[in-house]
């Protein structure tokens, strides 16, 4: 089974759908661009999963 295929069985499709939690904010990993490197864990509320977005910026 390819990772696509997989991806949409767990996931239903690629749509992207956060799930905020109760304070309204949503988990975060924050990466090194360049390296991968896993820098910190943010929160984002419900206007910056759509700013980065729009903004390529985190």
């Amino acid at each position: 089974m390819s990772d696509a295929k997989r991806k949409t069985e767990i996931e239903g499709d690629s749509s992207f759908v956060p799930v905020f939690n109760s304070d309204g904010l949503l988990p975060t990993i924050a990466t090194d661009v360049e390296t991968g490197v896993v820098l910190m864990l943010a929160w984002m509320n419900r206007d910056a999963p759509n700013k980065t977005i729009v903004t390529g910026e985190a």
